[in-house]
């Protein structure tokens, strides 16, 4: 929901396209009926044949999927203002993402370039979304600054308590969770990109079984 209503910020410019994706088309019937109850009530007209939302100022929010690399060529020569993939976890190749990164982009210098996504450990994507956010960013979300592109990227952590709407509607949503083998539970409930890293020490845990690298003790001992 966050990364559906987040691409309304910039639709009061006529410039603006967003695009939404998610691994294949089927996993949009969920988001785009989200879209059909909130959209249609800001004035905006739906293209079936598109699959696209045109506001009142002639900006665009539209839905597409990119299983496969190949797929991600159907967006060569557009471009958005802003790109957001739901379950990015679902992403197998990092490739994919650098690929959009190109296709965030706007004449306008009105608009904000910026991509988004949502992802849960475990997913295809894991090894790639774990080295380019989790290890590289702080799990509060503060920006940080590739030393090569100079462009910014941010991680926030968050787990199951951070949702208490969740549990709120479904009550034994959470104990359905505590229910998988322990791999997926600490996954799914906790958040833990550790969790199975290597797969042949899949019940390591960062905060239980490892101790802090030589250079952070000498500091600390300093």
């Amino acid at each position: 929901s966050a990364l559906l209503m987040g691409l309304l910020r910039q639709t009061h410019l006529p410039t603006f396209r967003g695009l939404f994706l998610r691994r294949t088309f089927p996993e949009l019937r969920e988001v785009m009926d989200r879209a059909l109850f909130v959209f249609g009530q800001l004035g905006a007209t739906w293209n079936e044949q598109q699959k696209r939302w045109t506001f009142e100022s002639g900006a665009t929010i539209e839905f597409g999927y990119c299983e496969h690399y190949r797929d991600v060529m159907r967006y060569q020569g557009q471009e958005f203002g802003t790109i957001a993939w739901d379950e990015l976890g679902q992403c197998p190749e990092e490739r994919i993402w650098l690929y959009l990164m190109s296709r965030c982009r706007s004449a306008d210098p009105r608009v904000t370039c910026t991509m988004r996504a949502s992802a849960n450990p475990g997913g295809p994507g894991h090894a790639w979304l774990k080295r380019r956010f989790i290890a590289a960013c702080d799990p509060n979300g503060r920006p940080v600054v590739d030393p090569i592109t100079g462009l910014t990227r941010a991680y926030v952590s968050a787990r199951l308590a951070d949702n208490p709407t969740m549990t709120d509607n479904d009550p034994l949503y959470e104990a359905r969770l505590r229910a998988l083998p322990e791999m997926e539970r600490k996954q799914l409930l906790d958040g833990d990109w550790d969790a199975g890293e290597g797969l042949a020490l899949g019940e390591l845990a960062r905060h239980v079984h490892l101790i802090r690298p030589p250079a952070d003790t000498k500091t600390m001992d300093a």
